[in-house]
């Protein structure tokens, strides 16, 4: 053997050791990251190694990480549509578990009915004080179901306010370290560096923005990645990312609405990219916000609303028995509001025993309107009662042993002068032009339901504070008319006019209109709640499904990604041994070599 090849062979004996020991390094990472989520195979690329032509053994020309990058988009476009269904799911659940189902135990549709059949067992026996209470506690149930209602959509809706910035924060932190592993591939490419474990890492942090939001990317020649939205709006430039911005809330109520209403944007670049965030936990979560919780929020405003004005309508058209010495009512107006009533209403003064105390007065408002010379205003009505038009051309005498008043808030106040007497209102043909409100219903005097629509009526609506003290006070019969005089019966004990017409009208189909996805309807009270929860049944159900269906697509692309990118520990074990098997033959070579020249120099000496 010439001398000249002993540092040729001995050369490729090391390049080959050193060759092998890389790729036994990448193939002990590739077994151990076996499992390790987002983890990509990476393969040793081997050449051989010529000096002047000459063999010199072998190379390692790069470590290259397997990834599809087609399919490597559609997992990052389908994680995005899972996530949102899986948000939507979950909020679905919620909303279940809270509302329930039109037959579950206690469900509005079923506190309605009990309201109904509790007014039915009432007219039976109008003075008896138990079905008074159980007529009260079911109407109670009801405006403390639409109460909590209200209260638990402003909840959620809150929980997916907190739910955005969360995931904000999350996007914002991932787009940073985006940005770093850029620079970190960019770096390590132009020293010839390997850079799968780099790009597995930001591909990690990739699919938390996907989590969160759909996105658009594409790399450079240098392998850095430009991030961007589905809209357009770059979020990582190279090493440069642009953070998203959204200030939650501090609570959430009916009048915080996006956008205008206080409810935050989400922002890039000073842009609102709010709704064109099209998947993601981001899109679910503000889907949430804005539409599907104030929608559901709306059929329940529209159910408070009617029931309000369905029950108000009848009973305000009744009286109890006794009749309550005061009617405050529950309309605000100034004085000088005019208001445009028609026709002729009933006010008179009835001591404890429903008898007429005085003379009854009979409104007439075509006679008032002559009197003040047009449309009356509250004031004027006031006075008509006050007898201040005794004298007038068409004389109204006003109500003996009653005073009239407008209390701070603008609320028409009728009281009898002496404590034993209550005040009773027959509205007889009365009606109010805008509303068609007769006139104590306009007023508000002898309302059952009370609230306000600021915020929402679902959450405030209650029954009238002196019915929840006395339930006598429920308006169960109807003050005479025709001719009566001082001392006639004009309220029966067990009178059962009026709570038979609440009873019916509980029955009554009523024209709803739309309200928060649902359709107009024509229902009764109860099918209408009963229309909210299955409408809202069946969208848990069917985002339930997609949720499924929208899983089961995700988790196909993730197998095929795993199988065409992930590691197979039987290869690389067969790998590990090829090369643990080359290396101990390289040193073999090493050992041969070095000991033939010692021998060969032996000789020599």
């Amino acid at each position: 053997m010439s001398f000249s090849l002993f540092p040729v062979a001995m050369r490729g004996a090391v390049s080959a050791m050193q060759t092998m020991q890389t790729a036994l390094a990448v193939t002990s990472a590739n077994i151990a990251n076996a499992n390790t989520e987002g983890y990509t195979k990476k393969t040793t690329n081997i050449s051989t190694l010529t000096v002047d032509g000459v063999g010199a053994g072998v190379k390692v020309d790069s470590v290259t990480r397997s990834v599809n990058e087609f399919l490597a988009r559609e997992l990052r476009d389908q994680m995005s549509a899972t996530n949102a269904a899986g948000v939507t799911n979950q909020y679905y659940q919620n909303m279940q578990n809270m509302f329930g189902t039109p037959d579950s135990s206690g469900s509005l549709s079923m506190l309605l009915t009990d309201l109904q059949n509790n007014l039915t067992a009432l007219s039976l026996d109008p003075q008896s004080p138990a079905a008074q209470q159980k007529v009260v506690l079911s109407a109670q149930a009801i405006t403390a179901n639409l109460n909590q209602s209200s209260q638990k959509i402003q909840d959620l809706r809150n929980q997916a306010n907190l739910g955005i910035a969360d995931s904000v924060t999350a996007v914002n932190s991932a787009l940073d370290k985006i940005a770093d592993l850029n620079q970190q591939i960019s770096r390590a490419t132009h020293l010839g560096q390997p850079t799968g474990d780099l790009e597995d890492e930001r591909d990690r942090q990739l699919a938390i923005v996907s989590q969160n939001m759909d996105i658009g990317t594409y790399k450079d020649e240098d392998g850095q990645l430009v991030v961007f939205t589905g809209s357009g709006e770059t979020l990582v430039d190279r090493a440069m990312a642009s953070h998203l911005s959204y200030t939650p809330s501090s609570s959430m109520n009916a009048t915080v609405t996006y956008p205008g209403g206080g409810a935050s944007a989400i922002t890039v670049h000073g842009r609102d990219i709010t709704t064109s965030i099209k998947s993601g936990k981001l899109a679910a979560l503000v889907d949430m916000r804005d539409n599907t919780l104030p929608n559901l929020g709306q059929q329940f405003d529209a159910l408070a609303q009617q029931l309000m004005d369905q029950m108000n309508t009848i009973h305000n058209q009744g009286t109890s028995f006794p009749p309550p010495n005061t009617l405050t009512g529950t309309r605000a107006l100034s004085g000088p509001t005019a208001v445009n009533m028609t026709g002729t209403a009933r006010i008179a003064v009835v001591d404890a025993n429903g008898n007429l105390v005085g003379s009854a007065l009979d409104l007439d408002f075509s006679a008032l309107s002559a009197d003040v010379g047009g449309t009356p205003t509250l004031a004027q009505i006031r006075d008509a009662i006050n007898g201040v038009y005794s004298g007038a051309a068409q004389p109204i005498p006003g109500l003996g042993g009653a005073t009239a008043s407008i209390d701070s808030s603008g609320h028409l106040v009728i009281a009898a002068n002496s404590g034993t007497n209550g005040i009773a209102i027959n509205e007889m043909n009365s009606a109010e032009s805008t509303t068609g409100f007769g006139f104590s219903h306009y007023f508000g005097l002898n309302d059952m339901f009370v609230g306000t629509t600021n915020g929402g009526l679902a959450g405030s609506i209650a029954v009238r504070s002196d019915i929840v003290a006395n339930p006598a006070n429920l308006a169960r019969g109807t003050l005479a008319t025709g001719t009566v005089s001082a001392g006639s019966s004009v309220i029966g004990s067990g009178d059962n006019t009026n709570i038979n017409a609440l009873a019916d009208r509980m029955a009554a189909t009523v024209s709803f209109a739309p309200a928060g996805g649902l359709p107009a309807l024509g229902t009764t009270l109860d099918g209408y709640a009963a229309s909210i929860l299955s409408n809202n049944a069946q969208a848990a159900a069917h985002a339930t499904d997609n949720n499924t269906f929208l899983s089961g697509t995700y988790n196909d692309t993730k197998n095929k990604m795993g199988n065409d990118t992930g590691v197979s520990v039987d290869e690389e074990l067969s790998n590990l041994m090829i090369y643990q098997n080359s290396y101990a033959a390289s040193a073999r070579l090493v050992t041969v070599v070095s000991d033939t020249l010692k021998e060969l120099i032996d000789i020599v000496r």
